[in-house]
């Protein structure tokens, strides 16, 4: 059992596998974030709309700040996990 805690939250995987599958899902989720940042950021018709864009962009950053804030956390605990994993395994 493998435990990665961020922001006083834990989360909890059964294995290395698992948790790569959970990296591979919080890239998945930094892309879509930075794709909806991207459409959002472009030229509008309508003060109405521009105001709404900004207001996304916004969030979205702070979002995306905080997932690749995890990410990068998340991926030295994985490493640090299959490195003890290793030393653990070998002869």
């Amino acid at each position: 059992m493998l435990t990665f805690e961020f922001n006083n939250k834990e989360s909890r995987f059964a294995d290395l596998g698992e948790a790569r599958d959970w990296l591979e899902k919080l890239e998945e989720e930094i892309a879509l974030i930075m794709g909806m940042q991207e459409h959002c950021s472009r030229p509008t018709l309508t003060p109405k709309e521009s105001a709404k864009n900004k207001a996304v962009v916004n969030y979205s950053a702070a979002t995306l700040a905080t997932l690749q804030r995890k990410k990068s956390e998340f991926e030295i605990f994985l490493k640090n996990a299959e490195d003890t994993l290793a030393t653990v395994s070998s002869p």
